[in-house]
């Protein structure tokens, strides 16, 4: 997995207490990750229910999703969570319809697909190929995310596919999550398809997520 740090920014974070679409993050183990997105045309979920330890919500005021994760950790594991960062440098790629025929700096992905615009993962990497493969399938959201089920074949997994508006400058992501890869991959990517095919740009998010039953 690489890093490009002008575009991911890593921090501390500490969890907050409040409730939000239906999810306590108070509710023990102190394994929650949210994800705060502004920008957001569609999102498409699939795999596990939504509920107590997988939560959506929308302020439709000031046009912010927010998505908690109550993460299945291995019972070993003690490494405070980091929080990251999606931004637009790259928009302009994306809506001159720009094709990558050599090396992308914009591409931390292993795919070598010149229709790749931007591409960071947070993820192992068969998981990154699959999501990876999925996202190059479609522009449709709900089909990148029942594809990746499909692949993927594992239950209490949620996944999340964001189709992000990268015409919007004020389009921002901003998430939590843990490095323990067995239980969390998340890809970034944004492709110029053929024509008549139109540019897209989807943040994919896989959990790992904890039974409903645990903390009731």
């Amino acid at each position: 997995m690489s890093l490009l740090f002008p575009f991911l920014t890593l921090a501390l974070f500490i969890c907050q207490t409040y409730s939000a679409g239906g999810c306590d993050l108070n509710l023990p183990p102190k394994s929650w990750t949210v994800t705060k997105a502004r920008g957001i045309t569609r999102v498409a979920t699939i795999g596990a229910r939504l509920g107590q330890q997988y939560c959506i919500s929308k302020d439709e005021q000031y046009d912010i999703l927010e998505i908690d994760y109550h993460i299945d950790l291995p019972s070993n594991y003690k490494v405070q969570s980091v929080s990251y960062m999606r931004t637009m440098e790259f928009q302009n790629e994306l809506k001159l319809g720009k094709s990558n025929l050599g090396d992308n700096p914009h591409n931390k992905c292993n795919s070598t697909d010149p229709s790749i615009v931007v591409c960071f993962p947070f993820c192992r990497r068969d998981y990154e190929q699959m999501v990876v493969d999925a996202a190059l399938s479609s522009g449709d959201a709900d089909v990148v995310a029942k594809k990746i089920k499909e692949s993927l074949n594992k239950r209490m997994w949620a996944i999340t596919v964001l189709d992000v508006d990268y015409t919007n400058p004020q389009t921002k992501i901003n998430a939590t999550m843990f490095l323990e890869f067995t239980t969390w991959c998340s890809v970034y990517i944004g492709r110029n398809p053929p024509p008549p095919q139109a540019p897209y740009l989807f943040e994919i998010q896989l959990a790992k997520i904890m039974p409903f039953w645990v903390g009731n």
